[in-house]
């Protein structure tokens, strides 16, 4: 090909194919893409989210569920720490600092 024109369309029109079919690194959400969003192929969860920046993040919701987030959100983990009994205002940092840790799934310190 040599005309750049078309030498871009023929590449994007790769690129697109790609992007529709799952990334074997990425593994559908268990496992992480070396190549992050740079990445050609789709990176999908089972339920066919797609996540943009090849990272899973999963939070406990106030039932115990595991969600998957695609981002978790400041004003999530609010409305999360809002929903339990303890008023916002009353709860002290150590509490507030557990419930986060609930809602990201971050290892607890010793």
């Amino acid at each position: 090909v040599s005309e750049l024109a078309e030498k871009e369309r023929l590449v994007q029109g790769y690129k697109e194919h790609l992007a529709t079919k799952d990334c074997m690194h990425f593994n559908k959400g268990k496992e992480h893409c070396p190549f992050g969003a740079n990445c050609f192929y789709r990176h999908a969860l089972p339920d066919g989210t797609i996540v943009a920046d090849n990272v899973v993040k999963r939070r406990v919701n106030s039932t115990g569920d595991a969600v998957v987030l695609a981002t978790p959100f400041l004003s999530d983990f609010l409305e999360e720490l809002l929903s339990f009994s303890v008023a916002a205002e009353r709860a002290d940092i150590h509490t507030i600092r557990s419930l986060f840790q609930e809602f990201t799934m971050l290892p607890r310190p010793e």
